[in-house]
């Protein structure tokens, strides 16, 4: 069994403000086209995009190639080419997308279309080819792309920790109005999940081929993150699950003449309480 010795949360303040500030500038390019409390449904997928563009930069090439030579290569075996549960067969990148400004948006649109369905559905969701259409019909789709084609979002440089604060931050700016926990797990919910997990008569939750089980929800979204080898190691631990799918039990609403026989009988009894209580006939 592994070891565990001091486990303690990760409280140290990341300082993003310098790239969140940079990424926040980007969005006067939008302005005129989009109003101010809408920039975020555009700057939130373009730093989506970038971050999927920079992380699958080294094993790009070899992934094109390969789908240039065989378009119906498995999409596993794609995905152990490009080293992620996500690739691109385009030979776009947004850097390639200002060269030709004139069919910006048709190569953005082609751009997109390269990637593996699941970032496809992620976009969609996003509703990136109407922003396209929207960026590209109000002229400022180009300094957008070329913004962003310039923007340091490696993974070298920036860790999934260190990531997902610049994602947090911006969806603070963007989404002032919006409570935070309906885009992220709180972060007082993952740790009261890990205690529970890290409870005394658990260590053995670290033994070789051990299996730890899954909520029985057949189609929870389960995630599992951790570092033990950090100076302060860290887990992340949750489940995303469909609620009303499963808690949830439609019942048919009655007839509109069900319900006002029903109001009528309620207010005559009503009625006949007042006239009682005050001794009238």
């Amino acid at each position: 069994m592994a070891e565990i010795k001091n486990m303690v949360w990760e409280e140290t303040p990341i300082d993003v403000s310098a790239e969140a500030n940079f990424i926040w500038s980007i969005a006067n390019k939008l302005r005129g086209s989009y109003m101010p409390d809408k920039y975020g449904d555009v700057i939130i997928p373009m730093v989506v995009i970038r971050r999927f563009e920079c992380t699958l930069e080294p094993t790009k090439q070899a992934v094109v190639e390969m789908y240039k030579s065989n378009p119906k290569y498995p999409v596993k075996a794609m995905c152990k080419l490009s080293g992620y549960d996500f690739y691109n067969t385009s030979e776009f990148t947004l850097k390639e997308l200002c060269n030709d400004a004139d069919h910006i948006a048709a190569n953005f649109k082609s751009y997109i279309a390269g990637f593996s369905t699941n970032v496809i559905d992620i976009l969609n969701e996003l509703e990136m080819t109407k922003h396209i259409e929207k960026m590209d019909k109000d002229g400022c789709i180009y300094n957008v792309v070329k913004a962003f084609s310039e923007l340091d979002l490696y993974p070298d440089t920036y860790n999934s920790i260190k990531m997902g604060y610049i994602f947090e931050n911006l969806i603070g700016r963007f989404f002032q109005n919006v409570d935070a926990g309906q885009y992220y797990t709180g972060r007082d919910i993952i740790k009261l999940c890990v205690s529970l997990l890290m409870a005394e008569g658990c260590d053995d939750i670290f033994d070789e081929n051990k299996i730890v089980t899954v909520p029985h929800v057949p189609d929870a979204q389960w995630f599992w993150e951790e570092n033990l080898n950090a100076k302060k190691p860290i887990i992340k631990i949750g489940a995303e699950i469909p609620f009303t799918r499963y808690f949830y039990q439609y019942q048919q609403p009655e007839a509109s003449e069900v319900l006002a026989e029903r109001f009528s009988a309620l207010e005559n009894s009503v009625d006949d309480r007042i006239r009682k209580l005050f001794g009238k006939a």
